[in-house]
């Protein structure tokens, strides 16, 4: 087993993860732009949290450490730690629906 593994399921969902002086690693489970929220499992050699709440967060000291308890983080704490990431987010992406007749490929038109 790796030191610190994240076992994403098929949900979309976004962690962020940042490091300072110590070697210390913060995961936040963000909602999708539609609102909806995935899951993660944070999972060390000595335990591991399931995030499955908006803003879920916990930490890890180390790979043999447990991940903290876990809390929810406010939007000031994600503005101010991840304002570097947060500005070189890429735009979310836009969504074309397109109808044709039934079993042609000609398009119906608006």
């Amino acid at each position: 087993m790796n030191s610190l593994t994240a076992i994403l399921p098929v949900l979309t969902l976004c962690l962020m993860l940042a490091t300072g002086c110590s070697p210390r690693h913060t995961i936040i489970l963000t909602p999708d732009p539609d609102g909806h929220v995935g899951k993660a499992i944070v999972l060390t050699d000595g335990g591991q949290q399931i995030l499955e709440n908006p803003y879920g967060m916990t930490t890890v000291s180390s790979g043999s450490s447990s991940p903290s308890a876990i809390t929810i983080a406010s939007q000031e704490f994600i503005a101010l730690t991840f304002a570097d990431v947060m500005a070189i987010q890429p735009p979310p992406a836009d969504k074309f629906i397109i109808y044709f007749h039934t079993n042609t490929t000609t398009m119906v038109s608006e």
